[in-house]
């Protein structure tokens, strides 16, 4: 196809208003909690059936490029994944805003998503072939060793002092990851008869949990010890965060590649992308001490990889039909409803429409860093809000988010149990990221272990199967270099400090002081709770159903023994001391309101009223003047907030929210 047709099919003005609308619209589903890239991309699919082919698959890839990007806004400023890709944003994003440094953080993101989706779309509009043929090697073997990769990550999240307690938090998330139905046998398994858990936990629900209500959570207990967000204001912050990248163009460059090379293993997903290229960054950064509270390459990285695994995913798609990520799946809907079918085809008899649609996603990226640029200044005042405020909305969006993914109450009450957990995982010193891990690689793990072991039983050696490809090698190479890697490093780690703490300095401490402290009881939580499981119901399930629980469950018994000795070498940290009082109301109210939501008024009515109550209640706690004034500007921001989310979930997105009674 020559270029001065392509030009002018992308300099149609029609062309240019769906691509900025299509990024605008991108960027506000992501940054929605809840609202995944495939859930925007799906809900526009039918809108494309009234326009031309190469209008609708651009209006999709938009949408696709900007709620990638979308996501990291939530994350960054609340704590909350807009997307499953954007947790791995949260490790650094939040800490560098709670410095005060939201918009920096923000620009970063933007800068590094739209390289590393320009590079991936560069890589779709010129290897697309040849990179598809390499997506295909890729059986239950590879997807196993790639997801234990993934588990490696664990290690890179904290020093020898927190690893085990890392590593616990991983063997948790693997345990709620099996939740459900097997996925060989059809065996239900941890749903203690409940047809509700037959389908497993949500992935964004547990997100949503373990990320923003845990936080909000931390809000409220922050609230009484007075502390606050603040923004500090600065010229040329765009510019700083593009002179960040650049500085780091070798970390944003193998991160856009690895994003991309990601993307085209078929289910791998943004996710995982962002979790290995984070763990990489991480792991051979000089600054590796500085990970966790706010360096820009623990932005750069995932942003650059999520973003990436965009062009990756749609390069199997377009050659040989398999989409490479759900919401590329979604877009095969949009390519068949206009009588397009992926092959070589789309590149011979309809290489117009085609070339169009990546030529488009590449200007799409340019959008997004114009709409972006424009914006993040307007998306950073969420932090003007006050924390009394601030706090009750988080858990208003996490209720709307959560039921918005599936329409589904149950998945909320799932929302609040993990938000639970999450909290007291932070109190114990466990980072909430770790197990989020271990629901999101399950999975991917389970399915490449018993799917291995059932071909190589066909093949006369279920254990020689996962060793018998390249790229299987290739893997556990870089699985034993990934775990040498940290050893070496810890060891190091460890030496220093001995060296820096004088050894008549270090306290002696008793058997009887260690017992009662935070270390020894959690190992014992995690040694009981392994035992309990393992004995009283992981040994009852069937052995292929039971496979990976069991192993999980001994590996978590083993861990926290280790943990228990491990641990009397650091210094005790007694059992913190929380605000119960003013958290066990907190947590009932939104219990109340999700209840009364669901049965009585209706989340909308529901949601007015929660958001009335609980700002009150809060000013009263914080022993604050409450004028007649205050309630009415409370009420006011109340009905007014709650109105807009009535126009985005119910009038654009349709999104049928239980009404009650009244309905």
């Amino acid at each position: 196809m020559d270029i001065v047709t392509l030009l002018g099919n992308l300099l149609d003005p029609s062309l240019i208003i769906i691509l900025i609308v299509g990024t605008i619209m991108g960027i506000v589903i992501g940054a929605l909690p809840g609202f995944t890239p495939t859930m925007g991309v799906a809900l526009v699919v039918p809108i494309t059936f009234v326009m031309s082919p190469a209008e609708g698959l651009t209006l999709l890839g938009a949408i696709y490029g900007g709620s990638v990007f979308g996501g990291s806004i939530a994350a960054i400023l609340l704590n909350i994944p807009g997307a499953p890709a954007s947790f791995a944003t949260i490790l650094d994003g939040y800490p560098m805003a709670k410095r005060g440094e939201a918009l920096k953080a923000l620009y970063l993101a933007l800068v590094a998503s739209v390289i590393g989706g320009l590079i991936s779309c560069l890589a779709l509009l010129f290897f697309s072939p040849p990179m598809a043929k390499v997506a295909l090697k890729f059986g239950p073997a590879e997807t196993f060793w790639v997801s234990l990769f993934g588990l490696t990550v664990i290690a890179s999240l904290g020093t020898a002092k927190d690893l085990v307690k890392g590593l616990l938090g991983g063997t948790l998330g693997l345990i709620i990851g099996t939740i459900g139905i097997s996925p060989t046998t059809g065996t239900p398994r941890f749903t203690f008869g409940l047809p509700d858990l037959t389908g497993g936990i949500d992935l964004v629900a547990a997100l949503i949990g373990l990320f923003a209500f845990s936080q909000a959570l931390v809000y409220f207990e922050q609230l009484k010890a007075g502390a606050v967000m603040a923004l500090h204001k600065a010229k040329g912050v765009l510019r700083q965060a593009i002179k960040l990248v650049f500085r780091h163009s070798g970390l944003t460059f193998f991160s856009s590649i690895l994003g991309t090379i990601i993307g085209i293993i078929p289910g791998a997903g943004g996710q995982v992308a962002a979790i290995v290229s984070y763990d990489q960054a991480k792991r051979y950064s000089k600054n590796r001490g500085q990970f966790g509270t706010g360096t820009p390459e623990g932005i750069i990285a995932p942003e650059a990889a999520n973003n990436a695994t965009m062009g990756g995913s749609i390069i199997p798609l377009l050659t040989l039909g398999i989409p490479g990520s759900p919401t590329a799946a979604v877009l095969l809907g949009g390519l068949l409803i206009h009588g397009l079918w992926p092959g070589p085809d789309l590149f011979t008899v309809n290489a117009e429409v085609t070339y169009t649609f990546m030529v488009a996603l590449l200007a799409a990226q340019i959008v997004m860093l114009i709409c972006g640029a424009l914006g993040i200044p307007l998306f950073s005042k969420v932090l003007k809000t006050p924390q009394y405020y601030l706090a009750p909305i988080i858990l208003v969006l996490c209720v709307f988010g959560t039921f918005a993914i599936r329409n589904f109450s149950f998945d909320v009450y799932v929302m609040v149990i993990c938000g639970l957990i999450g909290y007291l995982a932070l109190k114990v010193g466990i980072h909430p990221a770790t197990i989020v891990l271990g629901i999101i690689l399950c999975p991917y793990l389970e399915r490449g272990l018993l799917r291995g072991i059932l071909l190589g039983e066909a093949e006369g050696s279920a254990l020689g199967y996962f060793f018998n490809s390249t790229i299987s090698w290739v893997m556990i190479a870089l699985i034993i270099l990934s775990v040498a890697a940290t050893i070496v490093m810890e060891v190091r780690r460890s030496r220093k400090e001995e060296k820096d703490q004088h050894q008549s300095e270090k306290a002696v401490i008793s058997w009887r002081e260690y017992l009662g402290s935070r270390e020894s009881l959690l190992a014992l939580f995690f040694f009981l709770f392994g035992l309990l499981t393992y004995t009283v119901y992981a040994s009852r399930l069937e052995q292929e159903a039971g496979l990976l629980p069991k192993y999980v469950l001994f590996i978590m018994m083993v861990l926290a023994v280790i943990q228990w000795f491990l641990a009397r070498k650091y210094p005790i940290t007694p059992m913190p001391k929380l605000p119960w009082k003013l958290l066990l109301e907190v947590v009932l109210v939104t219990v109340l309101f999700i209840v009364v939501g669901q049965f009585v008024l209706g989340y909308y009515l529901a949601g007015a009223i929660f958001l009335i109550y609980l700002p009150v209640r809060l000013i009263q706690f914080l022993e604050m003047p409450l004028s007649s004034k205050r309630i009415g500007v409370i009420s006011l921001v109340s009905v007014v907030f709650m109105l807009l989310l009535y126009i985005g979930f119910a009038m654009i997105l349709k999104v049928p929210f239980p009404g009650g009674i009244i309905s």
